[in-house]
This record gives structure tokens, sequence and C-alpha cells, in this order.
């Protein structure tokens, strides 16, 4: 059979071992003195075990060779949140208003006088509501300028010319309109052959005339006395 070589090493090699194992002993029975030798080879064949312990190091080696598990993060705390500010009241400052200016007087203004456009000769004739005034003297052949005023603006005013106290007339009527100040003025020609007398002006409004009222026909009148000269 193979396997008996196999047995047989086996047990040969055991007797070796256990033969090598009783050899000290019976050596340090043997000799007594040499026991001192013995003890420091005991001690120094201890060292092997020494080195056994030693040997064992690999061991803690491995434990210490395991990776420690990771430690758990520390718990964080919040941050504290923020405290509401509140904002202090601001005090409006107080404005002085400004001074009101004095008040001033009114400047009191005087109406200025229309001019009136000068006729030929510089005789201005105006009226005037009251029949029979003064007279203005115009030599035949001359000429004079009736004014008024008062009327409204394009009011038209009638003007007539007769006889002195009668309803004769010599000339035919005339108009003349009033302009943005409510003035008039209409230039009249004597003829060379007018009869030397005293004749009469007559002015009204026109439309007092056409709206039929007496009353206001006989208010619009104004009136004008002339005496024609030989020339």
């Amino acid at each position: 059979m193979r396997t008996l070589p196999s047995v047989v090493a086996i047990a040969t090699i055991a007797t070796l071992l256990a033969g090598c194992s009783n050899t000290p002993g019976a050596s340090s029975e043997a000799d007594p003195q040499s026991s001192g030798a013995s003890a420091s080879g005991a001690a120094s064949s201890t060292t092997p075990s020494s080195s056994a312990a030693s040997s064992s190091t690999p061991t803690s080696g491995a434990a210490s060779s395991t990776t420690p598990a990771a430690p758990s993060p520390a718990p964080t705390t919040p941050a504290p949140s923020p405290v509401p500010t509140t904002a202090a009241p601001t005090t409006p400052v107080p404005t002085t208003p400004a001074p009101s200016p004095a008040p001033t007087a009114p400047v009191e203004q005087t109406p200025a006088v229309p001019a009136v456009p000068a006729a030929p000769g510089g005789v201005v004739v105006p009226t005037t509501p009251d029949f029979g005034g003064p007279s203005t003297s115009i030599p035949q052949g001359g000429a004079f300028t009736i004014v008024g005023s008062g009327y409204e603006p394009g009011q038209q005013v009638i003007v007539s010319m007769g006889y002195y106290r009668t309803d004769s007339f010599v000339m035919d009527d005339q108009t003349a309109i009033a302009d943005a100040a409510g003035n008039y003025s209409l230039m009249i020609t004597v003829g060379p052959d007018l009869e030397a007398r005293t004749y009469g002006i007559l002015t009204y409004e026109a439309d007092a005339r056409e709206q039929g009222d007496p009353a206001a026909f006989e208010a619009s009148k104004q009136y004008a006395t002339i005496k024609v000269v030989a020339a």
C-alpha cells in the first residue's frame, strides 16, 4: 500500500520530537552544577516564548488594524434668530411758514381820455344831452367834426342836421359807428351856398329807434348847435 511510508515517516518524526523534549530534563538531573547554566539556558530558552508572546503581537496588530467606526458628528446648535429691532420714532421738525406778503394798496388808474380826431380847421363839436346849448360858428364852405362817447363798441349812431328848432333837415342822415372805447366821430362839410343861420345837430342810437321804444329813443338823443356865417 502506498500510504505505509507516510505513516512510518510520521511515526519517526514523533519519536524524534519526544527524544528532544526529554534531553534537557536528563541533563539537569545528571549534573546539578550545570543547572545554573541550564537555568540560564532555560531563561534563554524562554526567550522564544517571549518571542512567541511577541509573536502574538500581530494578533493585537490585527485587532488594531480594524478601522474604528467614524465618530458621530457633534450636534449642532441652531443659530439664534435675529432679534427684531424697533426703529426709533422720528419726530418731525416743525417748519416755520414763510410770512405772507404784506397787502399792497390798489393803484388807482385814471381812465385814458380817448383821442378825438381833429377836423379840418380843428373845429370839434361835442354833443350834449341838453337842447339849446352853446353854438359853434362855422363859415360857409367850412367843416367841423361831431364827436360823442359812452356808446357800446360797434353801436351805430345816427347824425342829422336841420334848421334850429324845426323839423326841416338840410342833410341826409349819416351813420357813425362807435369804436372799441365807445367813442365815435363824424366830419361834416358845410356847403358854400348854405344859408347863413343857426342849425341844430341831432344824434341818437339806431337800435333805440328800431326797437320802437319812445322812452329809449328820447334817452339816446344828443344835441349840438352850429351857427353858419357868411364866408
